[in-house]
């Protein structure tokens, strides 16, 4: 009984039995699998954390790899670069008004210039008859208030004279047959030359027009005017090449001569740009540049008459149109050579000034001086700029005397008459001699004008002193570069160690030289050794 009172139990117990063991058996295998998952992903964190440790340890070795005992912090280094950054925005301001500048300085000068070369041509032949003719001194007092009008007189003359005879087309078509090469040579030659002899000159003509030196020594004085005569002459040889070089390009059918003429004007922004510059070698650089432009822009006149002369003047209904006339202009190599000169003077002096980190106010200084000698008297603004006008003036008659009487020629026609060159030449002469006169009138009062308003700008009574003394204000902030490199002061102070002062560097040289010469602007020449150059 009790047996079969077990199995019986048994049986009403097995279902039960199963279904524990099947609850038993899902449990096992689910939670096999939950293991085995916790395992990986303790393995991938282990992995993860190693190779945390790594990338981390590559970093840090890397940040000590790349330190330096020298290297400052980030907020020093931000303040630093924004300060530089200040200073860059401020030298390219300065380049974008460099031309407004330079032009300002060239327009005065040119017309003080113009001013000069002219009086030559109206000025000079009234002082001369008015200080002969009236007056009741004797003749000696006339000829001694008279006596550097009638020395230069006779310079022009004789060298005119002299000259005449030089036949000008022989020399075109000898300088139109050379080669390439030749041609910049005898460019480069002439060049030199000019500058040499207008140098010489400027001392000769400075003693001989002197009325305290030689006046009661006679040989000396001799010895003297034929020096002159002979610098004179050779002088107007030397400008006379120049011209009708400057006509052979102008009027060449090909490109090669302007070229050449182009690549000799952008040379000066290599000889010029990468160098050190202080205040004296820029100002006479900038009267250097002044001289070159008035010279170029006379020389081109000169071509411009010469070649209206040798051409049929056209009538009126045979004039083309006015856009014909300006694409013919425009298109000239007249354009592209006083373009590119404009073009080479900003360039050289915006990057002349950036490199050596200077203000374009100076050049307010530059003008204000120009000025000031232009109203103390001509010969002092002349030595000042180094312009040889004598010179100047010798070769425009050369060139011109024979164009003028050509153009009054053809003019008249045929009509012909007893005695007509003679007339031709008596008319012509006054004619110009008018032309001239009203010309230079109007040319001074506009200087006049432009001066006054100069000297307005500084109402106190020290206006001297204020306007051409040159101070640290006058430079951008900053290390003094040549075009190649730079030196910080960190950088010094390494070079030369921490127990040694480190010698001054170029600013603090030029802010010392300013603060002891701070006038030192009134010394500057064209011709005299204010810098390390003659520019």
């Amino acid at each position: 009984m009790a047996n079969l009172h077990s199995e019986r139990k048994n049986k009403q117990l097995a279902p039960i039995v199963d279904i524990a063991d099947r609850v038993s058996t899902v449990t096992m295998e689910q939670r096999t699998p939950f293991k085995k998952g916790k395992k990986r992903t303790t393995e991938q964190e282990n992995v993860k954390e190693r190779d945390d440790k790594k990338h981390n340890g590559i970093a840090e070795w890397l940040r000590r790899l790349d330190e330096h005992p020298l290297r400052v912090t980030e907020q020093v280094r931000a303040k630093e670069l924004r300060a530089k950054a200040g200073q860059e925005m401020e030298q390219l301001g300065n380049m974008v008004q460099i031309p407004l500048w330079i032009e300002q300085f060239m327009g005065f000068t040119i017309l003080a210039s113009l001013d000069c070369f002219l009086y030559y041509f109206t000025v000079l032949p009234i002082k001369i008859i008015v200080g002969l003719s009236w007056g009741r001194h004797n003749n000696a007092v006339r000829l001694s208030r008279t006596y550097r009008e009638r020395v230069t007189l006779l310079l022009i003359l004789c060298v005119s004279v002299g000259l005449s005879q030089l036949d000008t087309s022989k020399v075109y078509h000898r300088i139109k047959r050379q080669s390439a090469m030749k041609l910049y040579m005898l460019f480069n030659v002439l060049e030199v030359a000019d500058k040499m002899l207008a140098s010489l000159g400027q001392s000769l003509l400075n003693v001989l027009l002197s009325k305290k030196s030689y006046r009661h020594m006679r040989k000396q004085q001799i010895l003297l005017v034929a020096l002159s005569l002979c610098y004179l002459g050779c002088h107007c040889v030397v400008l006379l090449y120049q011209t009708i070089a400057l006509n052979v390009a102008v009027n060449s059918y090909s490109n090669s001569l302007v070229t050449l003429l182009l690549s000799l004007q952008f040379a000066e922004i290599k000889s010029a740009v990468f160098k050190k510059f202080d205040k004296e070698g820029l100002f006479q650089l900038t009267l250097a540049d002044s001289a070159e432009r008035f010279k170029l822009t006379l020389l081109i006149t000169i071509i411009m008459l010469r070649n209206l002369g040798t051409t049929q003047l056209p009538t009126l209904r045979q004039l083309p149109a006015w856009h014909s006339i300006v694409s013919n202009i425009m298109r000239s190599p007249v354009v592209y050579i006083l373009g590119s000169e404009l073009v080479v003077d900003w360039v050289k002096h915006a990057y002349v000034t950036k490199f050596n980190r200077i203000k374009p106010g100076i050049y307010d200084k530059f003008f204000y001086i120009m000025q000031r000698d232009h109203a103390t008297s001509q010969q002092v603004y002349l030595e000042r700029l180094g312009l040889p006008v004598l010179a100047y003036v010798t070769v425009s008659i050369l060139m011109l005397h024979t164009t003028m009487h050509t153009v009054v020629e053809q003019s008249l026609g045929a009509k012909m008459w007893p005695g007509k060159h003679l007339t031709i030449g008596v008319v012509l002469t006054i004619g110009w001699f008018l032309v001239l006169l009203l010309m230079r009138l109007g040319i001074h009062r506009v200087l006049v004008l432009w001066g006054k308003h100069i000297r307005s700008r500084t109402p106190n009574n020290n206006k001297d002193e204020t306007r051409i003394a040159v101070s640290s204000a006058d430079y951008v902030t900053g290390p003094v570069v040549d075009g190649v490199g730079s030196m910080d002061s960190p950088t010094r102070t390494l070079i030369h160690g921490p127990e040694l002062t480190p010698p001054p560097d170029i600013a603090e040289k030029r802010n010392e030289h300013d603060k002891n010469k701070p006038r030192g602007l009134e010394t500057v020449t064209r011709y005299t050794m204010a810098s390390k150059n003659i520019w």
